[in-house]
Order: structure tokens, then C-alpha cells, then sequence
């Protein structure tokens, strides 16, 4: 339809209204007054804001650009109308292809426009012939479905065209493999209002995780709470920036052959507006998906640093200040920068700040953020992996990077000295640091019977609730 004015784009829909179709449900052929009363193709503006492909087929399934979300919206009305008359169901579903930006940016948008057409196709061979296909961006379509008996028949549709439209594709000796997954809503199920269906739809896709084998999701009531809050606590943690409520509460690191404190690690909290504090694991993944960690960790670096200072000034002796740092923060341009004036700022050393990465994130991006680590540890500034043994295999990143401490898990200090395995698999890993000049930091201490095994064993350094628990600045400097 691109390129064509709002005539001949609706003559062209009255054309396609008027064909004779089998009635997939009675094995009848429709009369033209029929086909036009429950036709789901909606007519739109002349003028897409996208270039995408308009291709009308009249023999089964159709695919359109869509120049307004409105009037995709709009376009649920004639489903969900027909589906009310005849007592039947009608589906939503929204399929996003997750691989197709990343395709995209490694190959180009030529291959990537070619990528688009063929899934375009495959939706078409996938679908039956009342179903109608909207492509709302290259990577995301919504699929209307019509003539439906059985909440069940959404799921094994949504679920064909998966196996249908990802996999492998070969495009210009390009082997691509493409994933997806799809939000799914229900009429009159889940709602009986066409602009609420699509956003239940979209909450559903939301809320599918691939990483969990959740590729297909139907719509919960539930998955609005949790977006709700999501969006709640989004703005908690901006506002607790801007308004200085972020708190820092301190871990004492300590020796584990003198049980001498070493340093500390700087836990951040938030303070609501009625002064009760919000734990990390309720804000910290949140804060990473949206970019507040950037913010955020500037705040916590920044505290962290002069902090330190004001504990060496006090006499509270030479100690270290481990931060927390994800992914987002080490891929800003001016991470070092940070680093820097946050260290000269505060009248430390390079040497007296030690960060902390998890081996998930270690793994995940050691091509983006092995630059970065590498110029920070010329700076002096120590590196520590954290929640070491954890699941992955691959050591290399160990000689590969210039990593100074790796921290045990407390999952295995949880089972120690109960559990043989958990007990094998810390003197192992504390076997290799040690071969390799590391430093071990054991997290999650809580008995004298784990201090033991950790002292037998020969671990450096530990941290937990049975030696000293998180505290505020203030606690910290009676307690040193």
C-alpha cells in the first residue's frame, strides 16, 4: 500500500471484502453481504510512518503496515464484535523477534529488511485464513484471531508460529537464527474491551521469559501487579536519587587466620519517604534493566570514596572500600573518569578501592568491559569477582582479565561443613586461586564451624552475619 492514496487503498480493501472465502468453521463458502460483515481486514491511512511491506493476499492470511497505533487498536473492534455475536472467542497475540535488532546492527538493514519479508512469509504459510497480521515495527507483529472455540486453540497457534517463524534463516550466505516470543490475551476472557486486549497482550509478552523456556505467555491479572510495581519502584529510585534518600551500609571484611577487619563492602539501601529502608534485592535488577544503576552507582561510588576518607582521617587505620559495579556502568564513556575524580576527590588511593562484578556479568560482557578493567587495574584499582562457582565452567576470563580476589559463593558456605560436596568443591576453588596468586573472599559466614573449614582450608579473607552484620557509617567507626 505504500505510495498509493486513501482511494485506492480502500478500493483495494472492498475488493479484498467482497472475494469469496471458505468459512473455515461450517466448510461453506460465504456470500459477498457475509464476508464484508465479518471481514478482518481494517482499512488504515494512506500514509505508514514506516516503509514496511503491504502485500495483500485473498486467499489466506494478510499482512499490513500499520501507519497508527490507534488505528490498530480501532482494528480489534470488528473481531472482538464478531466473536460476541456468534459466542465465540477471539485471540490477541504479540510476537516480538529478539534477535532482529542485533541482526540488524551486525549485518545491516538491507539483510535485516530481508529478514522481515521472509518471516512475513512464514506468518502467512503459519496462519489460517481469517487470521489477520499487523507488523507494527520490523521485529514485532500482532496477530488477530478469529473463530475461535477453545482458550486452548491461542496457545497451539501462538506456539506453531514460533516453531514456524525462529530458527534458522539463510539469507546471502548469512545463516541467521532467529528467536521470539508471544504475549497472548483472550476475549472475552481476559477482557471484553478491544484496546485492553492488545495491552493485555503486550503485558503478557512482558512478563514471557525465553531465559526460563517461557516463550508463550497468556495474560494473568497478576502480571499487571507486578508491572505496577515495577513502574512504582522505577520511580522510587529516581526520586531517592534526586532527593538524596540512597543510604550506605557497610560489611567488615575481615582476615580469617587474625579475624583482623581488612575493609569493607559498601551496601547500598534506599530510604522511602517514611524513613523505612528498601533492601537490594528489591531495586537492584529494576535499577539495571531501566539505566538507573548508571545514577545510582555514581551516587554509591562517590559516598563510598569519601566515606573511606573520613574513616582514615578518624584512625580507623588503612582499610579497603569494596563497591558493587554492574555491566551499564563499566560501558559508560566516562567510567574511569568517575573513578578518578571520585578517588582524587576524596584523598585516596587507586589501591584502596576494590570492585565487584558477578561471574554471570563477567562472562556475559567480557568483550565490552575487558578494556575497562584492564585500565582501571593499571590504575591500581582491585578487581574481585563475585558469586564465584556459581555455573559457568569457563575459567579463561580468570587469566584473561586482571582479576585480584574472587568471593565464594554463600550457597556452598550455606551447606558447610554439613554437605562433603559443598565442603570439596570450596577447598578446590581455594586450591586454584591459590595457584593462580588470587585472593579468597568466603561470603556468608555465620558459624564458627564454617570460620574453621575456612581457616583449615586456608581461605584469606571472609564476611557474614556471624562475624559482623551490614551497618551504617557511624556503627562501623565504634565497631573499628
Amino acid at each position: 500500500m505504500i505510495g498509493t492514496d486513501t482511494n485506492k487503498q480502500h478500493a483495494l480493501v472492498t475488493e479484498q471484502r467482497s472475494t469469496r472465502r471458505t468459512d473455515a468453521k461450517h466448510g461453506r463458502r460465504r456470500t459477498d453481504q457475509e464476508a464484508a460483515d465479518t471481514a478482518s481486514v481494517i482499512p488504515f491511512p494512506a500514509e505508514p510512518i514506516s516503509p514496511f511491506r503491504a502485500e495483500a493476499e485473498t486467499t489466506g492470511p494478510r499482512i499490513f503496515s500499520l501507519p497508527l497505533r490507534k488505528a490498530l487498536r480501532e482494528a480489534v473492534a470488528p473481531v472482538l464484535r464478531r466473536a460476541r455475536a456468534a459466542g465465540e472467542l477471539a485471540g490477541c497475540l504479540v510476537l516480538e523477534l529478539d534477535s532482529y535488532r542485533e541482526i540488524e546492527e551486525t549485518f545491516g538493514h538491507q539483510l535485516a529488511e530481508e529478514l522481515s519479508s521472509l518471516v512475513e512469509q512464514r506468518l502467512v504459510e503459519s496462519l489460517r485464513p481469517d487470521d489477520v497480521v499487523y507488523q507494527v515495527a520490523h521485529n514485532e507483529f500482532v496477530i488477530l484471531l478469529d473463530r475461535l472455540e477453545q482458550r486452548e486453540q491461542v496457545a497451539n497457534i501462538a506456539e506453531r508460529l514460533l516453531a514456524h517463524c525462529t530458527g534458522g534463516y539463510h539469507i546471502a550466505d548469512v545463516r541467521l537464527a532467529m528467536k521470539g516470543h508471544i504475549g497472548m490475551a483472550v476475549y472475552p476472557h481476559d477482557t471484553t474491551e478491544p484496546d485492553t486486549l492488545l495491552r493485555y497482550a503486550r503485558v503478557a509478552l512482558r512478563e514471557a521469559c525465553p531465559q526460563r523456556g517461557e516463550h508463550c505467555r497468556f495474560f494473568i491479572p497478576e502480571q499487571l501487579d507486578h508491572l505496577r510495581e515495577r513502574v512504582r519502584m522505577a520511580a522510587e529510585i529516581e526520586q531517592a536519587i534526586e532527593q538524596k534518600r540512597v543510604v550506605l551500609h557497610y560489611q567488615p571484611q575481615y582476615a580469617i587466620e587474625t579475624q583482623r577487619v581488612i575493609g569493607v563492602e559498601a551496601l547500598v539501601r534506599l530510604q522511602d519517604t517514611d524513613g523505612k529502608l528498601i533492601a537490594p534485592n528489591q531495586f537492584i535488577e529494576l535499577a539495571e534493566e531501566t539505566g538507573l544503576i548508571v545514577p545510582l552507582g555514581r551516587y554509591v561510588i562517590e559516598e563510598a570514596c569519601q566515606q573511606l576518607a573520613r574513616w582514615h582521617r578518624s584512625g580507623c587505620g588503612r582499610l579497603r572500600m569494596a563497591v558493587n559495579i554492574a555491566p551499564r556502568q563499566l560501558l559508560e564513556a566516562d567510567f574511569i573518569d568517575l573513578i578518578d575524580q571520585a578517588v582524587a576527590r576524596a584523598g585516596i588511593d587507586h589501591t584502596d578501592l576494590e570492585l565487584e562484578i558477578t561471574e554471570r556479568q563477567v562472562v556475559e560482557y567480557m568483550s565490552e568491559v575487558e578494556q575497562v578493567l584492564r585500565a582501571l587495574t593499571e590504575r591500581g584499582v582491585r578487581i574481585a569477582i563475585d558469586d564465584f562457582g556459581t555455573g559457568y565452567s569457563s575459567l579463561a576470563y580468570l587469566v584473561q582479565l586482571s582479576v585480584h580476589t574472587v568471593k565464594i559463593d554463600r550457597a556452598f558456605m550455606a551447606q558447610i561443613p554439613a554437605e562433603g560436596r559443598a565442603g570439596r568443591i570450596v577447598n578446590a576453588i581455594i586450591a586454584m586461586a591459590k595457584a593462580l596468586g588470587l585472593t579468597l573472599t568466603a561470603e556468608g559466614i555465620e558459624t564458627a564451624e564454617q570460620h574453621q573449614f575456612l581457616l583449615n582450608a586456608g581461605c584469606d579473607l571472609g564476611q557474614g552475619f556471624g562475624f559482623a552484620r551490614p551497618q551504617d557509617a557511624e556503627a562501623i567507626r565504634r565497631y573499628l
